[in-house]
């Protein structure tokens, strides 16, 4: 559910707040990545030659927490600074909501776990595309650098490391990630526009884009389609959380049960590759689970794009809000005693 903007903020104007402190997130980040690494790196050296001799097993730990400050000077502190800064009740407009309803959660996850093998095979399809010979090259070196760096931070000799990897790896950008691209940005983009196909799609590319991993842009834009869906459907980013989660902690899992097997990970069977029957197969599923998760959500929810005027609020304030007429006859009715805030 989202909130009035206070202060008489534009849609562009939280835009333009909203990426102003990303962007310097962004720069706080790479200066304390720059500094821990400042001993790995020299001057002159190839971007090979640093990913060399920074993504070994010995800077697992290293890298761990780079990987946490990263996220969380980027996508964290900006989205709920933001927030503070440009609605009446932040935490409420990101969509942290107290109730954590079990079906459609259930629902949510199964749909994000059926999408898997549609993903894949959209990984497959990318390397199919009529791209010149550079651009292909680069795909495989991004594709590269970032399967090295999987591999290191989650690097697991034992349960306790497998824990701490499903916390690095899978909770926290299901927490951050999904608070700044659905709870910020599709958020924003759904009360700007009017349209909510146009603003998931939009986040959705924007998410895809951000993780500079070009062989998987098409799946993870996918994922992006899926997510976005359901915070849609919902206003709840609890489930958003849990389902981005969960699906980066299935390929966790599968990482420790190697490790635990005592098989070196080889990098070029980390794609998830799927037959094409199974592929066909779970678009038929996901589309049931999406029609079911329809039905059960029915009518019944505020959608999050919906801007809301609350008792004790004055509706003259904010100019871009649009309001029910069921909404307003029901502040005109008289002895209306409610003081209900929320």
């Amino acid at each position: 559910m989202a909130h009035l903007a206070t202060k008489r903020y534009t849609y562009g104007s939280q835009l333009a707040i909203l990426m102003g402190l990303f962007c310097l997130g962004f720069l706080a980040s790479q200066l304390i990545n720059a500094f821990a690494l400042s001993n790995y790196i020299k001057v002159g050296a190839t971007e090979k030659e640093m990913m060399t001799k920074i993504f070994v097993p010995e800077n697992a730990n290293l890298l761990r927490i780079l990987q946490f400050i990263s996220v969380l000077f980027m996508f964290f502190i900006p989205t709920l600074l933001y927030a503070k800064i440009c609605h009446w009740k932040p935490f409420q407009h990101v969509g942290f909501k107290k109730e954590l309803p079990l079906l459609p959660l259930t629902l949510a996850v199964l749909i994000i776990f059926s999408a898997m093998p549609l993903v894949g095979a959209l990984r497959d399809l990318t390397m199919h595309l009529p791209l010149s010979e550079w651009m292909k090259t680069r795909i495989l070196e991004s594709k590269e650098n970032y399967f090295k760096e999987v591999v290191v931070i989650g690097r697991m000799n034992s349960f306790g490391e497998y824990l701490l990897s499903m916390f690095i790896i899978a909770v926290l950008p299901g927490l951050f990630e999904e608070l700044f691209f659905r709870g910020g940005l599709q958020n924003l983009f759904t009360r700007w526009f009017k349209d909510p196909v146009a603003a998931i799609l939009l986040s959705a590319f924007i998410f895809s884009a951000f993780h500079l991993e070009f062989s998987d842009f098409l799946g993870r834009f996918l994922l992006g389609i899926v997510l976005g869906y359901v915070f849609y459907q919902t206003g709840n980013l609890w489930i958003n959380i849990i389902m981005h989660a969960a699906f980066n902690g299935f390929s966790v899992t599968g990482l420790y049960m190697v490790s635990r097997a005592h098989e070196k990970i080889d990098m070029s069977k980390l794609d998830d590759n799927f037959p094409f029957y199974l592929v066909a197969i779970m678009v038929l599923v996901m589309g049931g689970l999406h029609f079911y998760f329809d039905k059960v959500m029915g009518t019944l929810h505020t959608q999050p794009g919906e801007e809301i005027i609350f008792s004790g609020y004055e509706q003259h304030i904010n100019p871009f809000a649009e309001i029910e007429q069921e909404a307003i006859n029901k502040e005109d009715e008289p002895n209306n005693t409610n003081t209900d805030h929320e």
